[in-house]
């Protein structure tokens, strides 16, 4: 077998997951993440309320908007999704720029039962490979499960 070095594309992988990660964490619950919206995301997070910002509130609501509207800093949702973006498009670039062939895929899940879920639709015989539909393969090859 070959070994790729394909550190160039984990490392950006990694940082996108570890940076949406954190973007989940700062939506309310009950509000459902879908990473291929950032936007929508960003509308849902709210920008923390320093105690200070309370306690003026308390007194004047006025002196918290003049406040408020002065303020023009990107919120940290808005620059985890800056750089989310950015990492993305790194990934793209490597990604058309590089061409490798497939020698092994490894994939995590979510949740076991989705594992087990994948597992079981794509575990096949080698006597019924034949037999696979087409969908379950990549490039017309088998994946080995190992």
């Amino acid at each position: 077998h070959r070994v790729i070095n394909n550190a160039i594309l984990l490392k950006p992988l990694i940082q996108r997951q570890q940076l949406l990660g954190q973007l989940q964490n700062m939506l309310p619950i009950g509000i459902p993440f879908d990473d291929t919206n950032l936007d929508e995301v960003l509308t849902h997070c709210r920008r923390p309320v320093p105690l200070w910002k309370r306690f003026l509130e308390a007194v004047s609501k006025d002196t918290v908007d003049a406040i408020d509207s002065s303020d023009t800093k990107p919120t940290k949702a808005e620059t985890i999704v800056k750089d989310v973006r950015r990492i993305e498009r790194e990934i793209a670039v490597f990604a058309t720029e590089c061409a490798f062939d497939v020698t092994s895929v490894f994939v995590t899940f979510d949740t076991e039962e989705a594992q087990r879920a994948v597992l079981e639709e794509l575990t096949v015989p080698r006597m019924r490979e034949s037999q696979l539909d087409e969908s379950y393969k990549y490039e017309g090859n088998i994946l080995r499960i190992i």
